[in-house]
This record gives C-alpha cells, sequence and structure tokens, in this order.
C-alpha cells in the first residue's frame, strides 16, 4: 500500500493555530462576567471599550514584538514593565499598523519608523 502524502502550503498550520487561538480568546472574554472584565479594563487602566477592542483586534502585539526583538538584538537593556504596558496600548490602538508591518517587512534594522510613536523608547539610543 503506497503511503498517501500530504501537501501543506507553508505557514499554514501556523495560520490554523493563530485562527484557532483567536477564536478561543474570544470566546474566554466572553465568557467573562461583566464584572471581570471591567476589573481587568480597571488593572490595565483602560476602558472596557478600549480593553474589548484590543481582545477583539489582536492588539498590536506581533509588531510590537517585532520592535523589541530588534532593540534586544542592537543589545540594549529590557524595558520596565509598566512601560511595556504603555507601549502595548498605543501599538494596540495605532492606526498605522499595516504601514508598521510592511515596515517590518521591508526593513531588517533597529528601532522603529518615523511613523510610530513609540519610536523614542524604542530606538535602539546609545
Amino acid at each position: 500500500m503506497q503511503a498517501q502524502q500530504t501537501y501543506h502550503k507553508p505557514g499554514l498550520g501556523c495560520w490554523l493555530k493563530a485562527v484557532w487561538n483567536k477564536l478561543a480568546e474570544e470566546q474566554e472574554w466572553r465568557g467573562l462576567a461583566g464584572e471581570d472584565r471591567h476589573r481587568i479594563a480597571q488593572d490595565m487602566a483602560m476602558s472596557d471599550g478600549d480593553l474589548a477592542a484590543l481582545v477583539r483586534d489582536g492588539g498590536g502585539s506581533a509588531e510590537l514584538e517585532e520592535l523589541l526583538a530588534r532593540r534586544a538584538a542592537a543589545g540594549k537593556p529590557r524595558l520596565a514593565p509598566e512601560l511595556l504596558r504603555d507601549l502595548q496600548r498605543t501599538c494596540a490602538f495605532c492606526a498605522d499598523r499595516p504601514d508598521c508591518r510592511d515596515w517590518l517587512a521591508g526593513n531588517g534594522g533597529t528601532g522603529a519608523p518615523a511613523f510610530c510613536p513609540n519610536r523614542d523608547v524604542l530606538a535602539p539610543q546609545g
């Protein structure tokens, strides 16, 4: 009996996993009681609506993670956790995320693009 060969498109498994994880996150979010969602929003110093949008839209974490990885690769120290929360919030609601993804794809350098509202913090300064 001949073994059946399956063609796997590169990245398809990663994409499916990401979709599955996103659906699980949204289901978990919807399963929380309103007061629990409100408490989480308060802990993150966000409005309930902002936190709901963050969960729904994914928050730009991939772009920020890449920018932070490039900063670390340049030998710069880790940022304080409270500063990271501010960076995450700014990225989450940034209207330039598509431009950021394009910039990251075409730029192998460190730092952040000129349009990035977190540029001053992420720049690999001396």
